[in-house]
């Protein structure tokens, strides 16, 4: 596609593309051409296979570039966004939650039996595999393999970024909290602090004297643990100023900060010896993993000569395990959490031997021995799974009754006290059109109704994954302008993104429809395995 429209990679953009990489990036600055050869090395990367990758990207970017270049958000779009992103309401809800409903009476067998012919489709048995298996543990093969002395000596002289200590700095901070009435009041009190602190008066006293924050009696110091509490704008001040210097009152959204940077240590690289264990363990790893990989590709290779895994296993004496009837999304093996055996299972024809893939034991090779095809189940078979099902939906029923019966309530009560009287969680929030609400979660259609009311009004019972729920809107807040110059440009980009990655997806499948392209599971679980097996 792309020679079709002419586009090409120079040399030049993907060299550009390799020293912006984040990969090989080191306190903002590429780490060098001789340092990024020796790190893809270190990983037995090919440097002309990995430079055609980067080629690729290029030529992609462009690509999409081309395919894309029309797409554009107008101002209103960008506007609407902003609005709905912002504006928020004052509700108060009850929830009538299925956990809590109670039924009168167990369903009989003959009501399961029916709720079962009913919703027969949904009670399917799904297609089940069955295959042998030879995990390679790499946690084993370790024993097999050594790490020299000088190997370890060699990677934390080639790899010290990743024993960085980064700088530290500590910080001292005045905080003046304000509301709207009395902004301008404790601005004037802040600039009137910095002139004193600016004239020589002691920070410490100054702190203990006027911070409203919780280190404020000690001096205002917050010694270097701080960034999880202070602001982004704290903090990237931080970062620009010089020891001991004291920044200029800064507005947060309710208070003013000044900062004053009281001690910086400087960053440094763990020595040797502190990290020498731990970059043992790294290489042992390693050098295991990629032994216990050979063996899994020898014993692949003569396991499909052969069409017998089991046999080359127990010649090479490996132990050979079968699984139980495995579904594709269902129960993994307890040596195989992710599921891949599973995943590889549904990718194999009868008899065929897999590639080796990762698992989280070691390297696995596979062999697919039976199929069980999807059918529909008797109701035996299925019974509790039936059981389980009905009961939801009688429950459901029921708390659908008791939302009915609160919403009508409510014209001579209010809803708080009617959920009292009802037993049922109530809740007063503020809610966002974005927002999780408490006790039902993110909730699209909800959040889509409930804000279509009007102050005062209640919405009808609205139903959930676990129950129903009833709403009133106690107040409709606009959204904040103050941000829009500054956020517009995000959201901009955000929509044109989105709107993108549609046009991108639905030019894909129609493409991949046009030439029958087919997606290879197989190779692409082996090109993922070997690419996490680098780190």
């Amino acid at each position: 596609l792309a020679d079709k429209l002419n586009l090409v990679a120079t040399d030049e953009e993907v060299r550009e593309k390799i020293i912006n990489s984040p990969e090989f990036q080191r306190d903002g600055k590429f780490i060098g051409f001789d340092e990024y050869r020796r790190i893809l090395a270190y990983n037995r990367i090919d440097l002309k296979d990995f430079e055609d990758s980067k080629r690729i990207e290029v030529l992609k970017e462009k690509f999409i570039n081309v395919l894309t270049s029309s797409i554009t958000v107008s101002e209103k779009d960008v506007m609407d966004y902003y609005k709905r992103e912002k504006e928020k309401l004052n509700v108060e809800y009850a929830i009538v939650d299925i956990s809590t409903v109670q039924l009168d009476k167990e369903p009989t067998k003959d009501e399961l039996k029916n709720w079962f012919e009913k919703n027969k489709e949904s009670f399917k048995i799904p297609e089940k595999r069955k295959g042998e298996y030879v995990i390679i543990d790499i946690e084993k093969t370790k024993g097999e393999v050594e790490v020299t002395e000088s190997e370890i000596r060699d990677y934390w002289s080639e790899n010290q970024f990743l024993f960085q200590i980064p700088e530290k700095r500590r910080v001292s901070r005045i905080y003046l909290k304000f509301s709207e009435k009395d902004k301008e009041k404790v601005s004037q009190k802040a600039k009137e602090i910095f002139s004193k602190l600016k004239e020589g008066e002691n920070f410490e006293e100054l702190a203990k004297k006027f911070s409203q924050d919780e280190k404020g009696k000690d001096g205002g110091d917050w010694g270097f643990d701080y960034t999880a509490l202070f602001s982004e704008q704290e903090i990237k001040k931080i970062q620009e100023m010089n020891l001991n210097d004291i920044s200029d009152p800064i507005e947060l959204k309710d208070a003013f900060s000044i900062l004053k940077l009281t001690e910086i240590i400087p960053a440094s690289v763990r020595p040797l010896e502190e990290v020498s264990n731990q970059i043992k363990d790294v290489l042992l790893y390693d050098k295991a993993q990629k032994l216990a990989q050979k063996r899994g590709e020898d014993l692949a290779k003569e396991a499909k000569k052969s069409k017998s895994l089991s046999k080359i296993a127990k010649i090479k004496g490996f132990e050979v395990k079968t699984t139980p009837y495995l579904e594709k999304e269902g129960e993994p093996l307890p040596e195989d959490p992710s599921g891949s055996i599973n995943a590889n299972l549904f990718q194999l024809e009868v008899k065929k031997v897999s590639d080796p893939f990762m698992t989280f034991k070691g390297i696995c090779v596979l062999q697919l021995t039976d199929i069980q095809k999807s059918r529909d189940a008797k109701f035996e078979e299925v019974e509790s799974k039936v059981r389980e099902s009905y009961i939801k939906y009688l429950k459901k029923e029921k708390a659908k009754e008791i939302a009915y019966a609160l919403k009508s309530s409510i014209s001579f009560k209010t809803l708080e006290n009617a959920s009292k009287e009802a037993n049922l969680k109530y809740y007063s929030k503020e809610i966002g059109r974005l927002d999780s609400i408490e006790g039902i979660g993110f909730n699209p259609y909800i959040e889509e109704v409930i804000f279509s009311l009007k102050e005062g009004e209640v919405s009808e019972p609205l139903p959930f994954e676990n129950g129903y729920a009833v709403f009133r809107v106690i107040k409709y807040i606009p959204p904040d302008m103050s941000d829009w110059e500054k956020e517009k440009e995000r959201i901009r980009s955000s929509i044109e993104q989105r709107e993108k990655n549609k046009f991108i997806q639905a030019f894909f499948e129609r493409y991949k429809e046009e030439l029958k392209v087919k997606f290879n599971q197989e190779a692409y679980q082996k090109v993922v395995d070997e690419i996490l097996g680098r780190f």
